[in-house]
């Protein structure tokens, strides 16, 4: 029988994989390399025999530190599909648990680890057993594929009260939008939140290299006069809608909303069978994700060791050598 085995591949081959595994946009090199960097990543696979197993995409920034990059809502580990069901054959389930103890044994010289499992992935037991300590994480996710029962049946009142107030006003959505548009809304709505600067510069550098690829939709609600209440990012990959950013003027509840909406029946409209939203656990956000029809999923994030005060600092330094929008 054969056994495992772990390989480093190319950049261009783990790309290939990547899209042939239909995962998800976190691992693909394009994304990871804008928000993290280039020269920080091992690309490798888990194989049996001449099957593939799974996808490592390895960010070390830092020597003997494993970690995910900014805009990344999880990594490091993607199966191959054979092995995503809930309902594993025990062969199968025994691979892939070995899988994770061959990666791990790769990765035994690292002394901080701070990563998280897609929700494909529920079974981090190696990784506990090892000595990580496991967070469980939620978000949402919509069916836009399902005819026989679209979303639209399943938003709430609320959810219609502020279509229908954007219509009211005469307001009207605007896709494929310039990002030089959003970038100065998106400046100015994090830096009233007091968000780090890095988040917004990184998600903008990723906004441009997905939308030149393909892999990323602009949209906007404009009002009657003309300007502009609420912007979005969506980053696209394998029939799959990421939500990554979002802001919306003042005292406008109905707009980001209403964008919302209008977005998701777009995305049906390009292809998009499956819209994540991610930020679902922030308390304030996740009434009007589920007000939306999604469904509520759990994955795994996990932590080993702690990076020293030198740690932060060179983190810190790395993501400010990076160029800003």
């Amino acid at each position: 029988m054969a056994s495992l085995s772990f390989n480093l591949i190319s950049r261009q081959e783990f790309e290939r994989l990547a899209l042939e595994e239909e995962l998800p946009i976190y691992a693909y090199p394009f994304w990871l390399e804008t928000a993290g960097g280039e020269g920080c990543f091992r690309y490798a696979t888990l194989t049996k025999g001449n099957e593939l197993v799974a996808l490592c995409p390895l960010y070390h920034p830092l020597k003997e530190v494993w970690i995910l990059p900014p805009c990344c809502q999880h990594g490091g580990l993607y199966f191959a599909k054979a092995y995503r069901s809930a309902s594993l054959s025990p062969l199968l389930f025994k691979d892939r648990r070995q899988a994770m103890e061959l990666l791990l044994e790769q990765q035994k010289s690292i002394r901080y680890a701070h990563i998280s499992l897609s929700s494909d992935t529920l079974d981090a037991l190696p990784f506990y057993w090892d000595g990580f300590s496991l967070k469980v994480r939620y978000n949402y996710m919509l069916d836009l594929k399902n005819e026989e029962d679209p979303f639209e049946n399943k938003v709430n009142r609320l959810v219609r009260r502020k279509v229908k107030e954007s219509e009211s006003r005469q307001c009207k959505v605007i896709f494929d939008i310039p990002l030089e548009t959003i970038a100065p809304f998106l400046h100015d709505f994090y830096k009233k939140r007091r968000i780090a600067p890095v988040f917004c510069e990184t998600i903008l550098r990723c906004a441009t290299v997905a939308i030149d690829r393909g892999n990323g939709l602009t949209a906007g609600l404009l009002s009657s006069s003309g300007e502009y209440l609420a912007v979005y990012f969506i980053a696209l990959a394998s029939g799959v809608g990421y939500s990554m950013a979002t802001a919306t003027k003042e005292d406008l509840p109905f707009a980001n909303t209403a964008l919302l909406y209008k977005t998701l029946i777009e995305l049906r409209s390009r292809g998009i069978h499956t819209f994540d939203f991610e930020g679902s656990m922030l308390q304030g956000v996740e009434p009007v994700f589920r007000s939306l029809g999604g469904e509520q999923n759990l994955f795994i994030e996990m932590q080993k060791g702690s990076p020293s005060l030198f740690d932060r600092l060179r983190l810190r330094w790395h993501y400010q050598k990076l160029s800003k929008f």
